[in-house]
Formats: C-alpha cells, structure tokens, sequence
C-alpha cells in the first residue's frame, strides 16, 4: 500500500467537496449581492416606510380626529397644535369660517375642509416616494363633498401639512 499508485479514497472525497462547497460559496455571494443592489435600490422606500411608520395607524388617526374637532369647535389653538405654521384661520363671529394655506391663492370655506367622520372610518393612503413621504386620510366633509387631509411626521409628531377639498366621488374610490 505504501507504494500503490491508487489515490487515497480521503483525496478523491475531498475534490468533489471542493466542488460543492465553491458552488456553495458563490451562489451565497450572488444572493449577497443581490440583497444589496436591491436595498440600494428600495433604500428611499425603505426609509420612507420607517419614518411613517405606518404600523403604529394611531398617530395620525389621533391628529386628523383633532382637526376635525378643531374646526368643529373654533378652537385655533387646537388647531395650530396638530397642524404646520402655514395655516391662516379666518374667523367670523368667533367662529372659524375659513382657513387659508401659504401655497394657496385663497382661504378655502371650513365646511369644505371639515370632516364628519372620525379619522378611523376614513381611507388611509400611505405615499412612500421622495422626501415628501406623507399620509393621506379622506374622510366626508360637512358640504356633502370630502377632505383629504396630508400629514407628515415632525419631530415625532403627526401634523396636518396640507388639506384638499373633494368631491364626494373621492369617498367611493
């Protein structure tokens, strides 16, 4: 045995091992790979998903239940606590009848913008693309139409960012 020409039976094993284990080796670094070229790719809507957060469905609910009773109630401080600084409340009587947005080219009627509905029968939408990621709640308004009411998170917190007055048609979709 010590001069046969027969390769040890441990050396023809440990060469079709050395096969598996490079196939092993390269197909665990092309799915790494491919992990990584699809992280870097989703990376924006991956972010977007944990700022918004979108497990926890309380914290909007919460601020657009308290837009709601806001302008139900003319309570601008309530307001302005739930909603950005580039609202303008107009008022009559002591009663909120119009609120404007800095973008906007007039005050929009606050029947028009005022829900009916608490935030939790309404449609959420959640928006993941670019940096202006926000949340959209459609709810009926008080003029038989609906408000879509957009909310980012700021510093931890919920605020009401922009509201659109729709037709009644938005509900349905």
């Amino acid at each position: 045995m010590a001069g046969s020409d027969e390769p040890a039976p441990d050396a023809v094993r440990g060469s079709s091992t050395g096969r598996a284990g490079r196939f092993l080796f390269y197909a665990g670094a092309l799915v790494a790979l491919a992990v990584v070229l699809a992280g870097g790719y989703y990376s924006e809507q991956i972010g977007s998903f944990f700022a918004l957060q979108p497990w926890d469905r309380q914290g909007p609910l919460l601020a657009a239940d308290a837009w709601r009773q806001g302008l139900q109630s003319s309570d601008e401080g309530l307001l302005k606590s739930v909603s950005s600084s580039n609202f303008t409340y107009h008022t009559e009587d002591g009663v909120i009848s119009a609120v404007q947005a800095d973008r906007q080219l007039g005050a929009i009627a606050a029947e028009h913008i005022t829900p009916t509905a608490e935030a939790a029968t309404g449609k959420v939408e959640y928006d993941y693309r670019g940096p202006q990621r926000h949340v959209v709640i459609t709810l009926p308004s008080k003029s038989g139409g609906a408000v879509g009411l957009v909310l980012k998170r700021r510093d931890g917190r919920w605020l009401v960012t922009e509201f659109r007055a729709l037709s009644a048609d938005w509900l349905a979709r």
